[in-house]
């Protein structure tokens, strides 16, 4: 049995926290610093000996000793985070420590969430720590929810972002990234390149096959665009329609030309997306690129989509399949 004092505690927390769900424990630091003391909520939580007057800190306490197997964290970060507050309660650094972490139960076989909160119940006569207890709460069905919500939040965000056909960027999220390069190219002064893709005779393609067959077209060439701009640091985007654009940084105008021309040629060559049937003309791409350093104080990126823009038109009024490059 405990000592009178301990088992004056024990009676007491029985008596004020004795509420469905929630886990206490407490530990005699003075007399015996290797064992605790709990309620039978947590006993059955943490698969602990019901029948047991105290347990084993260091062996079978789920958030303090070696952290025991039965924690179960990304990495070993949260469980020294815990240790040190543990620590820092001792020493009397902290007056109490509030974390949170998962738990494997073995019995169940499944993760649950628990809350986790203590401090000092008593002190000696020379100011040390006595006594502590802590709360354990359950909060798994919220831990539950809140990752619901946050795969909820993460899909529609990525949902925002991309175009439903291709998924490409959308022209919106592409303009918010571009925005970004065009600031840190502007502040660093390295050149940068807009492509502005329009695909030629799309819309006899459409028209013949219907919208489906056009979507999937769309989705072949957009393929096809990602596959030459594959870079981590290549933006592609469709901007409306069969129009696609393309940022691009960490080139020269030579390569770049290069590149676009080997675009081009990888479409035409593409058996998937290219008509079946005589009577429809084949789907070629029209480029219009611009490629430029951004002046400093300059802030106004529309002009590159702009020059690109109007370099397609060039390209376009040259016939099918013709690429336009400037630089400034």
């Amino acid at each position: 049995m405990p000592n009178p004092r301990v088992d004056s505690y024990l009676e007491q927390l029985n008596q004020l926290l004795n509420f469905q769900g929630l886990s206490w424990w407490l530990i005699d630091v003075r007399e015996d610093p290797d064992s605790f003391y709990c309620n039978h909520t947590m006993a059955q939580a943490f698969s602990l000996d019901s029948n047991l007057e105290k347990h084993s800190v260091s062996e079978t306490c789920p958030i303090a000793g070696d952290f025991i197997r039965n924690v179960e964290l990304k990495s070993g970060r949260q469980a020294k985070l815990i240790f040190t507050e543990y620590r820092q309660l001792l020493n009397q650094e902290i007056s109490e420590y509030n974390n949170q972490f998962p738990y494997y139960n073995h019995t169940l076989k499944e993760n649950s969430y628990f809350k986790s909160r203590a401090r000092v119940l008593d002190y000696e006569e020379d100011g040390s720590v006595s006594l502590i207890f802590g709360i354990i709460e359950d909060i798994s069905e919220m831990e539950a929810q809140r990752l619901k919500i946050e795969q909820q939040k993460s899909k529609f965000k990525h949902l925002s972002e991309k175009d439903a056909v291709t998924t490409l960027f959308n022209r919106r999220y592409f303009m918010a990234l571009f925005k970004q390069g065009y600031v840190q190219a502007q502040r660093e002064q390295y050149p940068i390149g807009i492509l502005m893709i329009d695909a030629d005779n799309f819309k006899d393609y459409n028209d013949y096959y219907g919208h489906l067959k056009g979507d999937e077209c769309l989705m072949m060439i957009a393929k096809c665009i990602r596959s030459i701009f594959n870079r981590k640091t290549d933006v592609v985007a469709r901007f409306g329609g069969d129009e696609f654009i393309v940022y691009i940084v960490d080139i020269d105008i030579i390569k770049l030309e290069e590149t676009a021309l080997k675009l081009k040629t990888k479409l035409l060559n593409e058996k998937r997306v290219q008509p079946k049937d005589e009577g429809v003309p084949q789907i070629s791409l029209s480029i219009g690129a611009y490629f430029a350093v951004p002046r400093v104080g300059d802030d106004d990126i529309e002009t590159y989509i702009k020059i690109a823009d109007e370099n397609l038109y060039k390209a376009k009024s040259k016939g099918k399949n013709c690429l336009e490059i400037s630089q400034s």
